[in-house]
């Protein structure tokens, strides 16, 4: 949900409970009203601790919900950042290939994937599943002949 949508329909709530009060306050009379405030203070407590226990597990959940992005977003970008430094063992004509589609790769993710996220859509980007796929590719005709090539490849 868009942030402004949500602070519309807040508002708009407010609005309505603000109007409710006022009609209600107009037409009723002074002596229905709490007259004795001490009886309402229970029901006020217990409305308060509600609203602060759902306002911190609200809190909590969207705290999680960062880490974890955050969190899998660093994976990512450790596995990049390995397979980059894998791709020195190998021949340079290879090594080219692979750091070539990584940096792609990781550039489509950062400016096209990313934004994307942020604005709701889940779906991946085209420019990143090709580039994705073109480091499958470059994964399946990689030649690994050397023990150094083995080593580097094993992870």
């Amino acid at each position: 949900m868009n942030i402004l949508v949500a602070a519309a329909i807040i508002a708009g709530s407010v609005v309505v409970a603000c109007g409710l009060m006022f009609a209600i306050h107009r037409l009723g009379t002074k002596d229905v009203f709490l007259a004795d405030t001490t009886r309402g203070a229970g029901v006020y407590s217990v409305a308060g601790v509600g609203f602060a226990v759902l306002l911190a597990f609200v809190v909590l959940i969207a705290y999680q919900t960062y880490n974890d992005a955050k969190a899998g977003s660093q994976a990512e970008a450790d596995a990049v950042v390995e397979l980059f430094r894998s791709a020195e063992f190998f021949p340079p004509q290879q090594r080219r290939q692979m750091q070539g589609d990584l940096a792609c790769y990781a550039r489509a993710v950062v400016e096209l994937e990313w934004p994307a996220m942020g604005g709701g859509r889940e779906r991946p980007q085209p420019v990143v599943e090709h580039w994705s796929l073109e480091q499958q590719n470059d994964n399946e005709r990689l030649r690994v002949r050397t023990p150094r090539e083995q080593a580097a490849f094993a992870n």
